[in-house]
């Protein structure tokens, strides 16, 4: 299992920038702390 954080960059490298943008705006949503906690 991956972190939400981790799953979320591994969306944003892979997939359509629009798409990218709309799992990092739900993970931010759910869990406010990801940014801090996980990315650089």
């Amino acid at each position: 299992m991956t972190s939400l954080a981790d799953t979320c960059i591994d969306i944003a490298r892979s997939r359509h920038p629009a798409l990218a943008l709309a799992v990092a705006d739900a993970t931010v949503r759910r869990d406010p702390w990801a940014t801090s906690r996980s990315w650089c």
